[in-house]
């Protein structure tokens, strides 16, 4: 299940702590890689800031994107799509074996 927690309200430190935890930084206005360079939203090719970040976990791999409507939209659609790649394949796989659906 999905679950949505907005960090609207959130302090700045808040937020860097959160980032930490799961192995990110910030200089205080943009999110941070391990390598200390800008995470850079792949729908946008913008620097997501920290006050403008969406964070998603699926599949266990963590996503940080600008949280505007395009970026979450073109997520959530690429995700969609590899969910339902997976589920496809699953079935297929099992259908080789002998397996019934």
């Amino acid at each position: 299940m999905t679950k949505a927690v907005s960090m609207k309200n959130w302090s700045k430190d808040m937020k860097i702590s959160l980032l930490k935890e799961l192995g990110y930084e910030s200089d205080g206005t943009f999110v941070l890689d391990k390598m200390n360079k800008k995470v850079i939203d792949c729908y946008t090719n913008e620097a997501v800031r920290m006050d403008n970040m969406a964070i998603f976990n699926f599949g266990g791999v963590i996503t940080i994107i600008d949280n505007n409507p395009l970026s979450i939209f073109s997520f959530f659609e690429e995700t969609r799509h590899h969910k339902s790649k997976r589920i496809k394949s699953k079935a297929e796989e099992k259908k080789m074996r002998g397996g019934s659906l």
